[in-house]
């Protein structure tokens, strides 16, 4: 069967670092759950019916499926009219695709029931009763081999970017890849928002071939040391970064009369946060790097997934001079049974740095 074994947990403490860009991302797990819900796929009737099936699921409870596009894990995804019973834990279903992710070239499938939650995805092409022999997805624009789906899509992604040139607050980009007939809308933002900023511009690719274009840096975010790039259709996105060289303003200040003046306002394009210790459903400590100095950041926590946007505040760090700051805050109760959370710091300038944790009692620095 097409079994593409997403949603793993070690059972084992590990400690995990990566690099988003300009988050510095710390993940680690202890105590961790030794069964994790997970979905298998097993068929799909294209634009109509997705067949699973699910293990190490709580026995008896009702689970609401929800679809979206590839890359959102299901979250706030379409509702599909099927609801599963995960029976003894162990099941089977066919479920409806949602009319709104009708022709989608991927499709995220997410399971959800009080804390429990289980994601994967699959290709929106159908499969008849053709099974995999080796358990892997094949990989975009692949045909699987013998014993496995065949995959056939007129497009293989993902839309690439390339920055060319920077003249003042024009960016030059150069495109290849893009589908054609599709329109994408360009925003530009941080690397910790994944490029979702203001609109830059929008684009109908005609063709689909390489053509080059000349993107205006918005004012609000023209101060930023590192500027993404993001394209995005309704199915599709791309992104690429680059270095703003464009002078930061600094606002200078005399702190004692015959002293060299400091800096009271600099600007940081990397700002991170790690996950230092958490007692389970009670408390998080976060060591912070690289803040902005004299800015006041809010932190919120939210569910797994959502980057911690609009999250429960959580209480502020002002890190005043100093660029790290260690800080404990107290878990919501609304998020206290999550078994992993999403905590963001924001503040005014575009700066953020987001992480997540699992909600199992640990230290690890």
């Amino acid at each position: 069967m097409l079994r593409a074994k997403l949603n793993r947990v070690a059972v084992y403490l590990f400690i995990c670092v990566m690099i988003l860009g300009a988050m510095g991302v710390s993940a680690w797990v202890a105590n961790a759950h030794a069964s994790v819900p997970l979905i298998y796929m097993d068929g799909v009737v294209r634009n109509e019916t997705v067949q699973i099936s699910g293990s190490h699921f709580p026995a008896n409870q009702n689970f609401t499926v929800r679809m979206g596009p590839y890359g959102g894990y299901g979250i706030n995804g379409a509702v599909s009219s099927t609801v599963v019973n995960s029976g003894n834990g162990t099941f089977t279903a066919n479920v409806a695709i949602p009319a709104a992710m009708r022709d989608y070239t991927r499709i995220a499938i997410r399971l959800e029931s009080g804390i429990y939650s289980s994601y994967n995805w699959f290709w929106n092409n159908s499969t008849g009763n053709v099974q995999s022999s080796s358990g892997l997805q094949p990989r975009e624009g692949e045909t699987a081999g013998s014993g496995q789906v065949s995959i056939t899509s007129a497009y293989v992604g993902p839309p690439l970017m390339e920055v060319t040139a920077i003249n003042g607050e024009v960016v030059t980009v150069n495109t290849s890849n893009f589908p054609p007939n599709t329109v994408f809308n360009f925003t530009m933002g941080s690397r910790g928002d994944e490029g979702f900023g203001p609109s830059v511009g929008q684009i109908n690719t005609g063709d689909g071939s390489p053509k080059s274009y000349n993107l205006t840096i918005p004012p609000s975010i023209a101060h930023y040391g590192y500027i993404w790039i993001r394209a995005q259709s309704n199915v599709h996105y791309g992104f690429v970064g680059f270095y703003n060289p464009a002078p930061v303003p600094t606002l200078v200040t005399q702190v004692n009369p015959g002293k060299p003046p400091i800096n009271a306002v600099r600007v940081f394009p990397n700002p991170t946060m790690t996950v230092c210790a958490v007692q389970a459903g009670s408390t998080v400590t976060v060591v912070t790097n690289n803040l902005a100095t004299n800015v006041d950041y809010t932190v919120r926590a939210n569910y797994y997934g959502s980057y911690g946007y609009n999250g429960y505040i959580l209480g502020t760090i002002s890190p005043g001079s100093a660029t790290s700051v260690r800080a404990t805050f107290n878990i919501p109760a609304q998020l206290a049974n999550h078994w992993q959370i999403a905590i963001r710091a924001d503040a005014p300038g575009g700066y953020n740095a987001y992480n997540w944790f699992w909600n199992n009692t640990a230290t690890v620095c």
